[in-house]
């Protein structure tokens, strides 16, 4: 006889049931490690990505022409989309 319960028999309500997940602590660490490795590889190739990018002064700031090669005196003018440079 349970004593919990007056009648003597045991409800559903009465039953306590639980469940313990025991998760070893380095499986947690290594888990954190490589999400944080993963992390930083994304932010690697993001700022290689940005850094590529940067306004050059021998770019054309409308299409991204390299104007290095373009050797005119005076008004220099993007041969890919007509933009003018003094």
């Amino acid at each position: 006889m349970w004593s919990g319960d007056p009648d003597g028999e045991c409800s559903v309500y009465n039953r306590v049931m639980t469940l313990a997940i025991s998760i070893p602590l380095i499986f947690i660490f290594a888990v954190g490690l490589i999400l944080l490795i993963g992390l930083l590889v994304v932010v690697g190739i993001w700022l290689s990505k940005r850094k590529r990018h940067a306004k050059s002064p021998f770019k054309c700031t409308k299409c991204g022409y390299d104007l290095r090669g373009v050797t005119q005196p005076g008004v220099v003018t993007c041969p890919e989309c007509g933009t003018i440079y003094e």
